[in-house]
């Protein structure tokens, strides 16, 4: 978030897409306050690594003004952003060779 100007403050909350809170990332709801001269504020959202293989995810970080109401305060063009988890797990591929015995083949008799 980066901001210029007087205090503010704003709610910033997560919603699933596909994504599911508790199993893929963990869901957050904070309120961020901005004071006169402060710019920026760093929000992080941990992310959930299993062991699942899984396509790629997604959940919302949504942010709402919560004060001070002032009619010159205005969002840029957007108040939310989608965030994608790629899946980092991969498939155990099975061998391609049978394992060797230590037993003769068979005769055909």
């Amino acid at each position: 978030m980066i901001r210029y100007g007087f205090d503010l403050s704003h709610r910033v909350f997560t919603n699933d897409l596909d994504a599911t809170a508790g199993e893929d990332y963990i869901q957050t709801a904070e309120i961020i306050s901005f004071s006169a001269g402060e710019t920026t504020k760093e929000l992080r959202i941990p992310i959930v690594d299993d062991n699942k293989i899984e396509n790629e995810v997604s959940f919302v970080v949504a942010m709402t003004r919560i004060g001070p109401t002032r009619p010159s305060v205005k969002y840029g063009d957007r108040t939310e952003v989608t965030v994608i988890i790629e899946d980092n797990d991969r498939p155990t591929n099975p061998p391609t060779n049978p394992p060797a015995t230590d037993s003769p083949p068979a005769s055909g008799r």
